[in-house]
């Protein structure tokens, strides 16, 4: 989904497709939404000052658009608490081969894009500490982890509540930077 009413959307008209089609078949069905719907979106001051940092550090060549896509991403729980950016790096190379769709057999990766990602992790930090974009106006979805946690459901202590901590706290390199840069600072006295 591209935005949250839509995927309310989806669900509503699955649970009635689902429950018309039930009966027919002599069945019944039980439906439990394990995941709030959220659109990963990134946060316009944040991309400005992401993208400032690639054309400073490693140059304007090196961005590119790419279509939305429709997949499931975790770190839109991340971008509903913090604001952040989130953006994906190139693993596609004609002579490698690489550069498949993700999650088939298919799957290979430019192991270069690593690189380019690691170094535009650390511009994007570098430049956020440097100038530390205004998310003045961003408002969190929710006041905290764990009030997201308990929307979906689970307890504090059980296996689902783990999962969802440890995912939830998932940063990979395309992270909020304003954690990393509080870690930096704090450990660092900048």
């Amino acid at each position: 989904m591209m935005d949250r009413s839509s995927g309310e959307e989806f669900i509503k008209e699955f649970e009635r497709i689902v429950a018309a089609i039930c009966p027919l078949n002599y069945c019944t069905y039980q439906f439990k939404l394990l995941e709030q719907l959220l659109p990963t979106e990134n946060y316009p001051a944040c991309r400005k000052t992401y993208l400032d940092s690639i054309k400073k550090q490693i140059g304007e060549d090196v961005i590119y658009d790419c279509e939305p896509w429709m997949a499931s991403e975790t770190f839109s729980y991340m971008c509903s608490l913090f604001p952040g950016v989130e953006t994906f790096v190139g693993i596609k190379n004609d002579e490698l081969g690489s550069g498949a769709n993700h999650h088939t057999p298919e799957f290979d990766l430019d192991e270069d894009g690593l690189t380019y990602g690691t170094a535009a992790a650390v511009s994007y930090v570098l430049e956020y500490l440097e100038n530390t974009p205004d998310t003045s106006a961003f408002e969190p979805a929710y006041n905290s982890i764990s009030e997201l946690i308990a929307t979906f459901g689970q307890q504090p202590g059980s296996t689902e509540y783990m999962d969802l901590m440890l995912n939830s706290n998932n940063f990979g390199i395309d992270g909020t930077a304003e954690l990393l840069a509080n870690v930096i600072r704090k450990n660092f006295g900048l």
